[in-house]
């Protein structure tokens, strides 16, 4: 049975600059996170509601990032340390560090967290701690390209195989894959219907998954998406964990989760 997880509503942080967001695709909404890598960090005490750019004078994020991964194992590296080198934050919110700890340990995690709470970083910071590759299913074309964006310069190897690709892109995120240098990859559910996809995350060196807008997969559900349904399967073809991630589930679409 999946450890269930329940986040706070976040206070909001005034000032968050614009990350070169792409325009989500038409009919969907582009949830914000403020917890872009490489970016940001929450101010300290008594400066609420200020955001600050936070790097080392000598070696910026994405750099820091860089040597991170070269010179250790991911999993030797502790969750704090890789959320002050990657993600520029001093601390975790409020139950992100336990959400962090059970996906690194590779447990079954269903976590409800509010839009704009810091649900990305909730796989990303684990892939991070994980051999292998962790696989991210996600319906919002628009943001996994501008994570996408956001992880590569902050140096963290990762691509999106979605149909907002061009050919190039797609053809240098396959050849990624088969030389095992991402450490995270977002597909469209969509892709799953592939007869290919399943052996081309075994050759990648898959070893998780994260499903965000998790509550895509409740028949019952108006935002409903069928190739949601596929993603058991996967996860049952790869024999690897899963993480859920949704904004809302009552308990019946917790259930069908």
């Amino acid at each position: 049975m999946a450890d269930q997880f329940s986040g706070s509503e976040p206070a909001p942080a005034a000032g968050r600059a614009d990350l070169g967001r792409a325009e989500p695709a038409s009919g969907t909404s582009l949830p914000s996170d403020p917890q872009h890598p490489a970016q940001y960090r929450r101010a300290g005490s008594g400066a609420a509601g200020r955001v600050h750019h936070h790097h080392h004078p000598a070696t910026r994020p994405g750099q820091q990032c860089r040597l991170l991964l070269r010179h250790v194992m991911p999993r030797d590296v502790p969750a704090d340390d890789l959320l002050r080198q990657v993600w520029g934050f001093d601390g975790f919110r409020p139950g992100q560090g336990e959400i962090v700890e059970a996906v690194a340990q590779g447990r079954e995690v269903l976590a409800i967290m509010p839009t704009g709470g810091g649900k990305s970083l909730c796989y990303q910071l684990p892939a991070l701690m994980r051999d292998g590759a962790t696989v991210v299913i996600s319906p919002l074309i628009a943001l996994m390209r501008d994570q996408v964006r956001a992880l590569t310069a902050a140096g963290v190897p990762a691509g999106a195989l979605t149909s907002g690709n061009t050919q190039d892109e797609t053809d240098a995120v396959l050849a990624a894959l088969e030389r095992r240098e991402l450490k995270l990859l977002y597909m469209a559910p969509e892709r799953l219907a592939s007869g290919g996809a399943i052996n081309l995350l075994r050759r990648a060196g898959v070893t998780a998954i994260a499903v965000d807008e998790a509550h895509c997969v409740s028949q019952w559900g108006h935002d409903f998406r069928p190739d949601y349904l596929r993603i058991g399967e996967l996860k049952r073809m790869l024999g690897v964990p899963l993480a859920a991630f949704t904004a809302t589930a009552d308990a019946e679409t917790r259930a069908e989760i």
